[in-house]
């Protein structure tokens, strides 16, 4: 077999794959537009059937319109599709209070309050679990997970859990508040706030504490300081108390001696 032979049978079959891999993997993905109650609304649309159709521009501030949201996720779907990654693979995750089809680790879109007033649906993961159903049906590919497993988030009893989980949030929030933070690294940065703020509030009280222990033994000092000084002016009273009666008792001893007075004898001799 010649060499020129063997090249050619090697790109035959090379090409040959290629070909098996795109037809396997040829979904027909378009983006169009439908007349809803007299507004254009964008729709996307796999292998002929309507998979999703957007009335809400979603999140304020990330998109300009419904119909950039559609093109947003068009191109998330496009773009897979591109890769070689089966879209039917899709599957609904809820994260965050927010349910969002994956595929993979891949976001294709998000529900939103105003998709669910636009669709007339009765919660997130009713129209969420529609689209991502609709997708699969439009490839014919039963969705499954990163690891290869069969996906099932669109069971009944996995609805149930959901609506059970949501009554469980509304009547114990802070409860599911703490989960969020402790799985998003957030509860550990709390506590380390709250460690930091209990730290500083038993420093304050500490250096207060020994400021007020200081100044409860500088006012003791002081007060046994003016206890003396009164002690010894209590007593210097009563040294001038006694003294001044001494004087007194002389005086009189005096008096007794001489007989007289000095005034009743300057009376006499007068």
């Amino acid at each position: 077999m010649s060499t020129r032979h063997i090249i050619f049978r090697s790109v035959f079959g090379l090409a040959l794959v290629m070909a098996t891999f795109s037809v396997a993997y040829a979904h027909d993905i378009q983006l169009r537009s439908d007349v809803v109650n007299g507004r254009l609304v964008p729709q996307i649309e796999i292998n002929g059937k309507k998979v999703v159709r957007i009335q809400d521009k979603g999140p304020k501030g990330r998109f300009e319109s419904n119909f950039d949201r559609a093109e947003q996720i068009y191109l998330n779907l496009v773009e897979l599709e591109e890769k070689g990654q089966e879209i039917g693979h899709i599957r609904v995750r809820r994260i965050n209070r927010e349910y969002t089809a994956y595929v993979g680790r891949n976001r294709i879109f998000t529900i939103t309050k105003g998709d669910i007033l636009a669709n007339d649906s009765t919660s997130e993961y009713q129209l969420a679990s529609l689209w991502v159903q609709n997708i699969r049906d439009a490839v014919a590919v039963v969705g499954t997970d990163s690891d290869g497993g069969v996906d099932m988030p669109l069971a009944a009893d996995a609805h149930e859990k959901e609506v059970k989980k949501d009554q469980q949030e509304r009547m114990f929030p802070l409860v599911f508040v703490l989960n969020s933070l402790a799985k998003s690294g957030a509860m550990m940065l709390i506590i380390q706030l709250l460690f930091l703020g209990v730290f500083q509030v038993l420093v304050a009280y500490g250096v207060v504490h020994y400021v007020m222990k200081r100044q409860m033994a500088r006012d003791r000092v002081i007060q046994g300081r003016l206890d003396k000084i009164q002690h010894a002016v209590g007593q210097l009273k009563q040294q001038a108390n006694t003294t001044q009666n001494d004087v007194k008792l002389m005086k009189k001893k005096t008096e007794r001696k001489s007989g007289a007075s000095p005034l009743d004898m300057l009376r006499t001799s007068g």
